[in-house]
């Protein structure tokens, strides 16, 4: 050969995954189909496959053990009491001043670190928001081997350690609220900052 270029006739490598092209360190692949390109990207970006062609098709074997499935996963449940008495129904909660007396905001954190983000910065950023009482929640990973990752206080009732002692310094729930915001915006870095004041939820109906 002339050229580093290896190439078959067109009717040979019709719908078969094939390497189009090679050389100067870099290599061509042809024939993928779009969840295959999009897996491929998770091998080279994420490591999230093994890969390898069989009779002219791409096989990609996960490189990380799946998830359990929260369906099957009956450890998990009941996530809920069993309603026993009433009927149930789902209302839309306001979070205004007179809500806020018996009822707390949640709070959701994401792309922790945002721009500034290292290995180490990571670390220290998510060890205060576990000490603050946050839980982390990750997605499955896709085709692409991304996820996404949300760190989650399901209420300021309960927060924990700096943050709570940050909180309970006030008495409204407003101003818990205000105090608790203005302690994570100096505290911990992050991209998004998600407080939940209003909630679609079921509730048990009373009246009968």
């Amino acid at each position: 050969m002339d050229s580093d270029i290896c190439e078959a006739t067109e009717t040979e490598n019709k719908g078969r995954v094939h390497l189009s092209g090679y050389g100067n360190g870099s290599v061509s692949i042809a024939e993928l189909s779009p969840e295959e390109v999009e897996k491929m990207c998770g091998v080279f970006n994420a490591g999230a496959y093994w890969a390898r062609v069989v009779e002219g098709r791409l096989v990609l074997f996960p490189a990380w053990k799946k998830l359990p499935d929260p369906i099957h996963d009956e450890e998990m449940l009941p996530f809920w009491r069993t309603a026993t008495e009433g009927q149930t129904f789902l209302k839309l909660v306001s979070f205004d001043e007179d809500r806020l007396k018996n009822s707390s905001p949640s709070i959701q954190i994401q792309s922790l670190c945002g721009y500034f983000y290292t290995p180490e910065n990571y670390k220290k950023n998510a060890e205060r928001l576990l000490s603050y009482g946050f839980e982390v929640m990750r997605s499955k990973r896709g085709n692409d081997g991304k996820y996404c990752e949300i760190w989650y206080l399901s209420s300021l009732w309960c927060a924990k350690g700096d943050l709570e002692n940050a909180v309970n310094r006030h008495k409204s729930e407003k101003d818990k609220l205000e105090a608790a915001l203005e302690f994570l915006r100096t505290h911990v870095s992050f991209g998004t900052l998600d407080v939940c004041v209003q909630r679609l939820a079921m509730v048990m109906d009373e009246s009968e």
